[in-house]
């Protein structure tokens, strides 16, 4: 678990990890139960940053994959698309390198470019939190087991889905078991998504953005 985080930097460092990811072993069935509505928005990122902001930081586009390189602080990316303030972003992701609770996250309702929600979850210790960035302690929590989970590998693709509907907030992983968190807040009722990095190298592809 960590601190909620208040401020944007990144630097870029070099990983020396091979990406890449099979786009055709990503799970297609939602973890939340239902399927989502329409699809608002798409990136599998070979093309260009121009439907992103970056706050600050170093993000790259690498083999079709979008890449935080800095394992050593926060990277954090916006998107410019408008997306309403009710829906659901689904994106691959997967650890290049860091700390023992670094973390992968997907950002919502972002007020501002430091007040928003974002779901995190930690490779390395099995934490998955939704987290409000004025709090210091997760908003909801739960550790999964990662012994208990056979042929599981802290740098394996994790497909996280992140829903906010009205005051409701529901973030889960595809591949995991039991890695499901409903809560909810009415802390940020509007705002735009993103994607975050802490204290983690990552790679992110397949994101996508649905009416919930």
């Amino acid at each position: 678990m960590r601190a909620a985080f208040n401020g944007f930097v990144a630097a870029l460092v070099g990983t020396g990890c091979t990406l890449g990811f099979d786009r055709d072993l990503i799970p297609t069935d939602s973890c939340l139960g239902e399927n989502p509505g329409a699809e608002l928005f798409r990136d599998d990122f070979d093309g260009t940053l121009a439907n992103w902001t970056t706050v600050s930081g170093a993000w790259v586009l690498q083999s079709s994959e979008l890449v935080q390189q800095s394992d050593t602080t926060t990277g954090t990316l916006l998107a410019v698309q408008d997306v309403g303030d009710d829906y659901r972003v689904v994106a691959t992701m997967r650890r290049l390198s860091g700390a023992v609770g670094g973390a992968m996250e997907i950002v919502v309702r972002a007020a501002s470019q430091a007040a928003y929600y974002q779901c995190n979850w930690e490779p390395e210790t099995g934490d998955l939190e939704i987290q409000d960035t004025a709090l210091t302690t997760p908003l909801a929590q739960r550790t999964l087991v990662l012994a208990d989970i056979p042929n599981y590998s802290r740098d394996q693709p994790i497909t996280m889905e992140l829903e906010v509907r009205g005051a409701q907030l529901r973030c889960c992983l595809r591949e995991l078991p039991d890695a499901t968190l409903t809560l909810t807040s009415g802390v940020y009722p509007t705002g735009g998504m993103g994607l975050q990095t802490w204290l983690l190298a990552a790679a992110f592809d397949s994101l996508r953005v649905y009416a919930p």
